[in-house]
């Protein structure tokens, strides 16, 4: 089975792999127990924090990395510390096109009075139309993905900077707390492209299981000067900020993969962007398939592709039967047969949304992997389009 949906989860690193059944096997103790055993394994997560906030050019002064069970619950987390640290009645602005864990994140916790769509354009957040409004004396949130997980569209984090800086009286993390999703490009997309400003946010989302590392881990990275405010009561761990014992397995994992990743990220990144050039030089030779435009900046490693006339779900059951895996929709999203809310917010039509499929690679394609997916698109989709 050749797989390509490494946007939703990606196979793990080898050295990942190593880690975790050597941990697994020997690292049974509490981190948090007071005994010789516990504070290894303890000084051991410690440098796994340290790893993850040089991954997205944090610093330990001014950041803390809180370890959760997903990206969903970080994000979640996030919100959740972000608006206990400012005003009643405060604002949070989000995409419509993110991923539901920041958009029903954001409805939940601050209310859906309070949550507001960000403008967009081109499959991308528009932050000059967001700013032609802002009030300069307000305090929000603003929470965001630097990857939409679904069109591969990126942040322009760099506009943001020169908006910050020429709008904002008090300054950024000031009277705007912003928090980044990273987990589309975290450990894929070099720290230089995805945000060349070298910007410091409020707070950060990251995924384990998207870089390389083992699902169930996953990490909040918090400004240490936002006052802990705990969803799960217990007892005290990281900093009073999420009660639940670490599992050191999977946080040394991760960071076996971090490590790799911080190496590798950047020749890696460029192999993506040579595939998503033969993927794009070649599917548009195809009459009737497009992909979706983001301008740009957007991720190799997505690649939202429509196939007019023809559903989604018909071809990927083709594909399968063909040895090659292929998503429909967003994994999160997938098991809901109704309008895309992501494509409904780009303004797609809806009589459109069934014809797109998301086709992520990974790192370890080559480019004949490429080439074959499109002779075998291009087969299917002929054949579908001749019965009508």
């Amino acid at each position: 089975m050749t797989y390509f949906d490494h946007a939703s989860s990606t196979n793990m690193r080898e050295r990942a792999l190593e880690v975790l059944l050597e941990s697994s096997k020997k690292d049974f103790a509490n981190p948090t127990a007071s005994h010789r055993a516990g504070r290894r394994l303890m000084q051991e997560i410690d440098l796994a924090r340290e790893s993850i906030l040089e991954l997205i050019g944090c610093s330990e002064e001014g950041h803390e990395v809180v370890f959760t069970g997903s990206t969903t619950e970080a994000n979640n987390l996030a919100l959740h510390h972000l608006k206990h640290a400012l005003p009643d009645g405060a604002r949070v602005y989000v995409s419509a096109a993110d991923h539901p864990s920041l958009i029903k994140s954001a409805q939940g916790i601050f209310g859906p009075e309070n949550t507001h769509f960000i403008p967009l354009r081109l499959g991308n957040v528009c932050f000059d139309s967001f700013f032609d409004t802002w009030d300069k004396n307000q305090v929000a949130v603003v929470a965001l993905a630097a990857v939409n997980n679904s069109t591969g569209g990126m942040l322009d984090l760099n506009r943001l900077n020169q908006l910050c800086l020429e709008r904002l009286c008090g300054g950024l993390n000031s009277n705007l707390k912003i928090h980044i999703d990273t987990a589309q490009c975290s450990g894929k997309i070099p720290l230089s492209i995805w945000n060349p400003s070298g910007l410091q946010f409020s707070s950060y989302g990251l995924s384990s299981h998207k870089m390389g590392g083992p699902k169930g881990v996953s990490a909040l990275v918090i400004e240490r000067s936002v006052k802990a405010f705990p969803m799960l009561f217990g007892g005290g761990h990281e900093n009073n900020r999420r009660s639940s014992t670490l599992s050191t397995p999977l946080i040394l994992s991760w960071k076996a993969a971090i490590e790799e990743a911080i190496v590798s990220c950047g020749e890696e990144f460029q192999h993506m962007g040579r595939l998503a050039k033969t993927f794009r030089d070649e599917i548009h030779l195809i009459e009737g398939a497009s992909i979706f435009d983001t301008g740009d900046l957007f991720s190799p490693y997505i690649l939202p592709t429509k196939l007019s006339g023809v559903s989604s779900d018909l071809i990927m059951r083709h594909l399968e039967e063909r040895g090659m895996t292929v998503s429909s929709s967003a994994a999160c999203s997938s098991k809901r047969p109704m309008a895309n809310p992501v494509l409904s917010a780009l303004g797609v039509p809806v009589s459109e949304h069934s014809f797109y499929l998301r086709i992520s690679p990974g790192r370890d394609h080559t480019q004949a992997d490429i080439k074959l997916l499109v002779k075998n698109l291009a087969d299917i989709y002929a054949k579908l389009k001749s019965m009508g």
